[in-house]
């Protein structure tokens, strides 16, 4: 393997890395918020996201999905 060779593979990877950071910054700070009327329920990542169902209850009126970072608030729920 030549110099060019192992220079287009670090590019590569290199691009790859960038593209991960990306997304995990966009998952973070592009947080979608969904309003439920359970306290109860599961998340499975929709269609964007899909993932293994995963069983919550909310905590004072809200809970985060650990898989797809999505944020459900439970419908009227005042905090303090």
């Amino acid at each position: 393997m030549g110099i060019s060779e192992v220079y287009l593979i670090v590019i590569l990877i290199q691009s790859i890395l960038q593209e991960m950071e990306t997304t995990r910054s966009r998952m973070i700070f592009e947080r979608e918020t969904i309003v439920i009327k359970d306290k109860e329920f599961y998340c499975d990542g929709g269609d964007d996201f899909g993932h293994p169902r995963v069983y919550y209850t909310m905590v004072n009126g809200e809970a985060v999905c650990n898989y797809c970072n999505r944020l459900y608030v439970l419908e009227g729920y005042e905090k303090d």
